[in-house]
């Protein structure tokens, strides 16, 4: 079977789980990742076969297709993505003899001490704008965390499309700066300062703002390895159709992709 065909008949899958949160899939060729492929026809999505479920439950739940978002979602009205809990993810071409069957356990929150600022300066630019640099600092307890090992911070103004830059102090060697998406990555394996971990804010606006939305997610490692992969991957197409899959918990005859879970918490920073 030639590379072409091979890759016809593969999914490649990205869904991503958060408890609380609308579930929803993505789903193209494998080649569509770095571009090599793109000539093949896309994917019919009549032909796809999408289910969730958890583990060893008999209840699964159908992806349905949302043609205007361009994803698969399942209503979260009838299901519903709980913390520690498991679950299995299941997808196939109808007609294709071979089927992508992989699981998850969505974590629960980070069990952090207390998140502060330590100091913040608020400075009026040559332009009258207000130039906001403050130092957020977690404080955590490795005992209490000893299976959360992989964070995503993110911090926003008051809405989230308002993205707003974190910049490590502390044990910058576990940090990851995400590409393609906002925020940071955390390997907390790799922390030497067992306490707490500092985070720079520098934000230019008109005005001085009196908060910030700080976001900790706690993840799974495939949910860190893919989005470290996603940031790294080369803007211009891979000689070889198939993408690279080291970051990839999907890798079998049937495609490739990631199925991954975390669980997010919205902490208020307040700069009063």
């Amino acid at each position: 079977m030639t590379e072409e065909v091979e890759v016809q008949h593969k999914l490649f899958i990205e869904c991503e789980l958060q408890a609380n949160e609308e579930i929803t899939a993505y789903v193209s060729r494998p080649g569509y990742l770095n571009g090599n492929l793109q000539h093949l026809p896309p994917l019919d999505t009549s032909e796809i076969y999408l289910t969730l479920s958890e583990l060893n439950k008999d209840y699964v739940v159908h992806f349905k297709y949302n043609e205007r978002l361009k994803h698969y979602f399942i209503d979260s009205s009838f299901f519903k993505i709980q913390k520690g809990v498991s679950y299995v993810l299941k997808g196939f071409i109808i007609d294709s003899d071979n089927e992508i069957n992989i699981m998850t356990e969505t974590p629960g929150r980070f069990l952090y001490d207390s998140v502060s600022v330590v100091n913040a300066s608020f400075v009026t630019t040559s332009d009258n704008k207000v130039l906001t640099t403050a130092t957020i600092r977690v404080y955590y307890n490795p005992l209490k965390n000893s299976e959360n090992h992989f964070l995503h911070l993110e911090l926003y103004k008051k809405q989230m499309t308002e993205e707003v830059s974190l910049y490590p102090q502390t044990d910058k060697s576990a940090f990851f700066r995400l590409a393609h998406r906002n925020g940071i990555l955390v390997d907390m394996t790799r922390m030497e300062n067992k306490k707490y971990f500092d985070l720079l804010i520098e934000d230019v606006n008109v005005s001085r703002p009196d908060s910030f939305n700080f976001y900790i997610r706690n993840t799974t490692k495939p949910y860190y390895d893919y989005q470290k992969f996603k940031s790294n991957v080369p803007k211009e197409p891979l000689s070889s159709g198939n993408p690279a899959i080291a970051a990839f918990n999907i890798n079998n005859t049937a495609g490739y992709g990631t199925f991954s879970s975390s669980f997010s918490e919205r902490i208020k920073i307040s700069l009063k």
